[in-house]
C-alpha cells in the first residue's frame, strides 16, 4: 500500500518537475524574441518545437485578454512559429490544436485559429469545426485555407448548422471550391428569402462561370439593376477565363444592354477585344467611328488591346478622344511598334498635360530610338519642367553606348543647374567612367547642387577610375565627412 502511494507521489512529483523544466525553458527561449534575423529565428523555431506541442500550449496560455498586459512576445513567437520553417508546421499545428482544446480566453482562441490559416491541414478539421458556431469567420477562414476535400466536407456539413452572417460568410467561404455539389448548394442559397445569403451565393456562383447562375443574377438586377449588372460582368469574366468564350460574349451583350457603369462598360469591351472574333472586333471599330466622344475614348480604351492592324483608324479619331484614351492609344503604338506615331507623339511632348506629356515622351522615344537622341536633349536641358526633365534622363539612357558617348558630353556641356544635375545622376546610373573629368571639374562648381551631383558619381564611376586620379580629388573637397567616404 505504501509502495504504491509512494510510486504514484514519485510520478506526481516528477510530470511537474517535468512541466515546470519546460516551462521554464520556454520563458527562456520567450526572452530571445524577436529574433535578430532569419537565421535566428528558425533556431529558436527549431528549440521551442523540440519541447513537444506543450510548448506551443504554454505560449498560448500567456496571451492575454484584450488590456488584460502585454504579451507581444508570445504574440511574435506564435506567428513567427506558423510562418516558419515548413519542416516543422505539423509539429507547430499539432501545438495549435491542443491549445485550442485548452480553457483559454476567446481573444487567445482567435489569434491561434488565425496562425492555422497558414498551416492547418486536414488534421485541424475536427477542432476548427467545433469552432464554427462561437468563431465563426475565422474558423471558416482556416477551414477554407486548406483546399481539400475533406475541408469542403466540413463546410457542406456546416449549411444546416448556421445561420445569420454566420451562413453569409460560408457562402463566401464555399465559393473558393468548385464541384457539383458547391454549385447546388450555391444555388439553393441563391434561391434563399435572406438577402444576404442570397447575395453571396450570387456572387459566388458568378466567380464561378455557373450557368446557372445568370438567369438568377437576372431576376436579382430587376431588384438592384446596379449590382445585378455588376454580377453579369462578373460572370462573363469567369466565363472567359475558364475558356467559355462564346458564352462569356452573350453575357457582355446583356451588360452592355443595361445601361452600365462606365467601368463595366469598358470592361465589357475589352472583353470582346480579348476574346471576340474579327467580325466583332470590326463592329466595334464601326461603332467607335461613329460614336460620341465619350463613347469613342470607352470604346478606344478598349480597342488598345486589339490587334495593331486597327491603330491607323484608331489614329485618326485622335483629336476627338479625352486624354485618357489618347494615352492609351499611344501606349498601344508603343506595345505594337507603330512608327507612323513618331510626329504625333513628338508634338505631344509640348502638351500642358504633364502625365500626356510624360507618355508622349515614352512612346516617341521607343519608336524613334537612336534618332529621337536630338528632340531628348532639347528636354534635358530645360529645366522649367523637371518631372518631364528626368523622364527624359530614364529615356536617354536606354540609348547612350560606346557610339555616342559625344551626344551627352556636349548635352552636359550645355547644361548648367538643375539640367547638369540630373545629367549627372544618370553618368552615375550607367557608371560611365569615360567622363572622369567633366566630374573632377564640377566637384569645385560654384553650385552646390551640382558640386553635391558630382560627388555622388564617383562610387558608381570608381571602378573605372585609376586611384591616382581619385586620390587627386580629396584636396578639391572642403567638406569633411565628403572626404571621409571618398577616402
Amino acid at each position: 500500500m505504501y509502495i504504491r502511494i509512494f510510486s504514484c507521489l514519485a510520478t506526481i512529483i516528477l510530470c511537474c518537475a517535468t512541466t515546470l523544466s519546460a516551462q521554464n525553458d520556454v520563458d527562456s527561449l520567450l526572452a530571445s524574441f524577436p529574433a535578430n534575423n532569419t537565421q535566428d529565428l528558425e533556431r529558436l523555431a527549431g528549440e521551442i518545437v523540440e519541447l513537444g506541442p506543450s510548448a506551443i500550449v504554454s505560449l498560448a496560455k500567456k496571451i492575454r485578454p484584450n488590456g488584460a498586459g502585454r504579451d507581444a512576445d508570445v504574440l511574435y513567437a506564435l506567428s513567427a512559429l506558423a510562418k516558419g520553417p515548413e519542416k516543422y508546421r505539423p509539429q507547430v499545428e499539432a501545438g495549435l490544436i491542443q491549445a485550442l482544446g485548452e480553457d483559454i480566453a476567446l481573444e487567445a482562441q482567435v489569434f491561434l485559429i488565425e496562425q492555422l490559416q497558414f498551416i492547418a491541414s486536414d488534421a485541424s478539421l475536427d477542432v476548427l469545426s467545433s469552432k464554427i458556431r462561437t468563431l465563426c469567420e475565422p474558423a471558416l477562414q482556416a477551414i477554407g485555407a486548406i483546399q481539400s476535400p475533406k475541408s469542403l466536407g466540413t463546410l457542406l456539413d456546416a449549411v444546416d448548422q448556421v445561420n445569420g452572417y454566420c451562413k453569409q460568410l460560408l457562402a463566401k467561404t464555399l465559393s473558393q471550391y468548385q464541384g457539383p455539389e458547391v454549385e447546388q448548394v450555391l444555388l439553393d442559397l441563391a434561391n434563399d428569402k435572406n438577402a444576404l445569403y442570397a447575395a453571396e451565393a450570387l456572387l459566388g456562383m458568378a466567380r464561378s462561370g455557373s450557368e446557372k447562375a445568370k438567369p438568377l443574377i437576372v431576376d436579382y438586377g430587376s431588384e438592384d439593376p446596379a449590382e445585378g449588372n455588376n454580377l453579369l460582368m462578373i460572370l462573363a469574366q469567369a466565363q472567359a477565363a475558364s475558356g467559355n468564350t462564346s458564352s462569356a460574349i452573350e453575357t457582355v451583350h446583356q451588360v452592355l444592354s443595361a445601361n452600365p457603369s462606365s467601368a463595366n462598360q469598358t470592361a465589357a469591351y475589352q472583353l470582346i477585344v480579348e476574346h471576340g472574333s474579327e467580325d466583332q472586333l470590326d463592329e466595334l471599330l464601326k461603332t467607335c467611328k461613329k460614336g460620341d466622344p465619350q463613347m469613342q475614348s470607352v470604346l478606344t480604351s478598349a480597342m488598345v488591346n486589339a490587334p495593331a492592324k486597327y491603330l491607323p483608324e484608331l489614329f485618326k479619331l485622335f483629336d476627338r478622344l479625352d486624354a485618357s484614351a489618347q494615352m492609351n492609344l499611344l501606349r498601344a503604338a508603343h506595345k505594337h511598334q507603330y512608327t507612323a506615331a513618331i510626329p504625333l507623339a513628338q508634338d505631344l511632348i509640348g502638351s500642358t498635360d504633364p502625365s500626356l506629356a510624360r507618355v508622349a515622351l515614352s512612346t516617341y522615344s521607343t519608336l524613334a530610338g537612336k534618332a529621337g537622341l536630338p528632340t531628348l536633349r532639347k528636354i534635358l536641358l530645360d529645366s522649367s519642367k523637371p518631372s518631364l526633365m528626368m523622364a527624359a534622363r530614364h529615356e536617354a539612357s536606354q540609348w547612350i553606348d560606346s557610339s555616342n558617348l559625344n551626344f551627352l558630353e556636349e548635352t552636359l556641356g550645355q547644361s548648367g543647374g538643375a539640367a547638369k544635375v540630373n545629367l549627372f545622376k544618370l553618368i552615375g546610373e550607367r557608371g560611365l567612367a569615360s567622363f572622369w573629368d567633366q566630374i573632377k571639374e564640377n566637384l569645385t562648381a560654384d553650385n552646390p547642387e551640382v558640386r553635391k551631383a558630382a560627388f555622388a558619381t564617383l562610387p558608381a564611376i570608381a571602378h573605372g577610375v585609376p586611384v591616382r586620379h581619385l586620390t587627386t580629388v580629396s584636396p578639391l573637397i572642403n567638406d569633411a565627412s565628403e572626404r571621409t567616404q571618398l577616402r
